[in-house]
């Protein structure tokens, strides 16, 4: 899993770099979530698979310090590449409209400074990590765990509910159908006769388009069912974490914790690189590039 996640992320990378994609805003943007994809490849998804398996070995035990730092790292770079795909729907979005006030937010200088506030922001909402996470001694097994005080712990969990699990999908459910029905109105205002290039081109642009409709429903999909996993299994480990529990139960936790955990990094940007994946990201390119060229606005 981390060997595909850093190739499929290299890939991504050469192809958003690319000379002809490099100063599209929405380019920006899915680079910026492919770059925090392969910091969860390198960094996320070996840490979560040495607490899940080698607990002895989990270097945010070792120190305070390490707790504090690792923890609130894990925590903040989970969401980070799915509020940057959700701010490349809202970008899809501003460049498919049909006014040129509205198109004028599509640029490449409002998206840097997008995904900068994005972390600023995200850095910010986390920033209470290092004040309430600490090492105790789980009693059942003796042995050392990080994790949050509480109440911190249960309002954590909960905001990753509502921050992680459903509010990225939800934005890009809502600016993606919204960048379609921009994108049919653009149609219907061109007045021009039809000829068979352009019906052509119309039947190619409606199969793009269900392309794309597809490929945001499948990462919708996996998203809402990776990121609730994680969230709903950290509300129900939080609720019962004062109740006394043996050491069958503790692994049966930690166990639960351990899969949701690995499954919530495993997204669909990490899932998806494969070529089939790699073809629709052209078409979707290209069908931003269509879109956002004022020469096919009105």
């Amino acid at each position: 899993m981390i060997p595909l996640g850093i190739v499929g992320h290299s890939l991504s990378i050469y192809i958003f770099t690319r000379p002809s994609l490099r100063t599209n805003p929405c380019t920006i943007y899915f680079l910026g979530a492919t770059i925090f994809g392969i910091i969860t490849s390198c960094f996320t998804l070996p840490m979560r698979l040495i607490q899940s398996g080698y607990i002895d070995m989990d270097p945010a035990v070792r120190s305070l310090v390490a707790c504090k730092i690792i923890w609130f790292f894990l925590q903040s770079i989970r969401s980070l590449a799915f509020w940057l795909i959700a701010l490349a729907c809202a970008d899809r979005y501003l460049c498919s409209s049909t006014s040129t006030n509205t198109r004028a937010w599509s640029n490449r200088r409002i998206a840097v400074r997008a995904i900068i506030l994005t972390i600023l922001i995200d850095f910010l909402v986390y920033s209470p990590i290092p004040f309430f996470y600490n090492i105790y001694i789980i009693p059942a097994t003796r042995k050392l765990a990080c994790y949050g005080q509480e109440p911190y712990r249960t309002v954590l969990s909960y905001f990753n509910l509502i921050g992680f699990g459903l509010a990225p999908p939800l934005c890009m459910i809502v600016f993606n159908i919204l960048t379609i029905r921009h994108i049919n109105q653009s149609k219907r205002l061109r007045i021009m006769p039809a000829t068979n290039l352009q019906n052509t081109n119309n039947q190619n642009a409606r199969k793009t388009d269900r392309q794309m409709l597809r490929m945001l429903l499948v990462q919708v999909l996996v998203y809402i069912v990776t990121g609730l996993n994680f969230s709903i299994a950290q509300i129900i480990i939080v609720s019962n974490a004062n109740q006394p529990k043996n050491v069958v139960q503790v692994a049966q936790e930690n166990l639960i914790n351990a899969f949701v955990g690995m499954l919530t990094n495993t997204d669909a940007k990490l899932i998806g690189d494969s070529a089939k994946e790699k073809t629709a990201d052209f078409m979707v390119l290209a069908s931003i590039e269509s879109c956002c060229n004022p020469s096919n606005q009105t």
